[in-house]
């Protein structure tokens, strides 16, 4: 399975989570201009502290958004005001609820990109996501073999040149999006499994080595939230339903009065 982009819809109220969905939503910070201030005030003192630090302001604008829009998502799902929510953080940096909420069986994480970010949710605490914008001005290659594997560098070089950003992007998100959910981030080499990435092929894990788990345990979705940009999904192997939401102003936040 996967979600193209037009599969993104606005909800007429706040959805509710199935048994086996992930919910992925869909931050466009060109819809959220101006309206930072809404949510300044469910950020705690950490997290303000945190977006004061950036020099640039649209870079602080847009960490209150993420984070304002996270705490406000999430808070639909558990009928509790967003400014109460409390996180954990893992030796690697991954932030999870605070574990007073486990026994809601909710979990989500977080990416950013440019314009773009993605919010995923879903019942299993192993879950990651991730976007990055399709840009062309860099030497794909050199960075592929630099960080991808041998199998990869070799599916990359078999793209055709028209097709090769694209190509890089998405072995990018998908390798994000694994070692997201293992929850080990970039202290995992990236050459140690290997993803598929032909524009024409689904997102797979193909194979992973010194006893990473493999395909047998993880699978990957690919996500197309816009043009330009690529983005994947990886959770747990089973049946999963994924469903893809835009965040948008137009409609009330549960606790955000905003439009």
């Amino acid at each position: 399975m996967q979600l193209s982009a037009m599969d993104w819809i606005s909800p007429s109220s706040f959805p509710r989570l199935g048994e086996n969905e992930a919910h992925i939503w869909r931050i466009d910070f060109s819809d959220w201009q101006g309206r930072e201030d809404a949510f300044v005030s469910i950020l705690p003192s950490d997290e303000s502290e945190r977006a004061s630090r950036f020099r640039l302001l649209h870079d602080r604008q847009r960490f209150i958004l993420r984070h304002g829009l996270l705490r406000t998502i999430l808070s639909g799902y558990l009928g509790m005001p967003p400014a109460s929510l409390r996180f954990d953080y893992s030796s690697y940096g991954k932030p999870d609820l605070h574990t007073d909420y486990h026994k809601n069986a909710l979990h989500f994480n977080m990416s950013h990109s440019h314009q773009m970010a993605l919010i995923a949710v879903a019942s299993h605490e192993h879950i990651g996501v991730d976007i990055e914008y399709v840009r062309s001005d860099f030497d794909h290659q050199r960075i592929a073999a630099q960080f991808f594997s041998i199998d990869e560098q070799e599916q990359l070089r078999r793209v055709a040149a028209a097709e090769r950003a694209r190509a890089f992007f998405m072995c990018w998100t998908r390798k994000e999006a694994y070692i997201k959910a293992l929850g080990m981030g970039l202290s995992l080499p990236l050459d140690q499994f290997d993803v598929s990435l032909h524009p024409a092929q689904p997102a797979k894990l193909l194979a992973a080595r010194n006893d990473l788990p493999g395909p047998e345990h993880w699978s990957l979705y690919h996500l197309e939230p816009a043009r330009d940009y690529a983005a994947a999904l990886c959770l747990p192997r089973g049946d999963w339903r994924l469903r893809g939401w835009k965040a948008e102003p137009h409609w009330l936040y549960p606790g955000i009065p905003i439009g």
